[in-house]
């Protein structure tokens, strides 16, 4: 129930947590507090997500357009300028887990682990249809987003672990 109100929600307000930095100039954009809150609830959504993928069941599809949908609505580079430390980082943990979840899945396919990737191991996060519905569909949405916006400037100052 609540997913699809939050897709619909950020759907419609996008323009208002997404402004260009010289239309901000009234009170009809998101404050400062309102872009981390947003950042953090898709940084938490996506980690649930993948931590618990067979819980969702019939849901997948619904919190995949929900994820989709609050990533456009992340205006990047405002929260890596004006956000607290803690939430700038709680973007990090998604780059990382995706490299993961790719890294994994490549080795799988060239040990010809085939049972790995198909999905029959409890960790599901590395099977091909977790990789195809949520996490490539995820990245494509995540970058298309950051290169309308040119927001892979302010991505890219970010320092990561691997």
């Amino acid at each position: 129930v609540v997913l699809p109100l939050i897709e619909k929600y950020f759907q419609a307000h996008r323009n208002y947590f997404i402004v260009p930095p010289l239309l901000k100039t009234g009170v009809n954009y998101a404050s400062v507090e309102e872009e981390e809150m947003n950042c953090s609830l898709f940084c938490k959504l996506a980690l649930l997500f993948r931590q618990r993928f067979s819980a969702f069941g019939n849901d997948v599809s619904i919190t995949v357009r929900c994820l989709k949908v609050l990533v456009r609505a992340i205006d990047v580079s405002s929260v890596m300028k004006n956000s607290q430390e803690m939430v700038r980082a709680s973007l990090l943990p998604l780059f990382d887990n995706i490299a993961e979840d790719l890294n994994q899945t490549v080795q799988n396919l060239e040990q010809k682990h085939h049972s790995n990737i198909k999905g029959t191991l409890q960790r599901g996060t590395t099977s091909l249809a977790y990789i195809h519905m949520v996490r490539l569909s995820l990245l494509s949405s995540l970058l298309d987003h950051l290169g309308k916006n040119n927001h892979g400037v302010d991505v890219s100052g970010m320092t990561f672990t691997r």
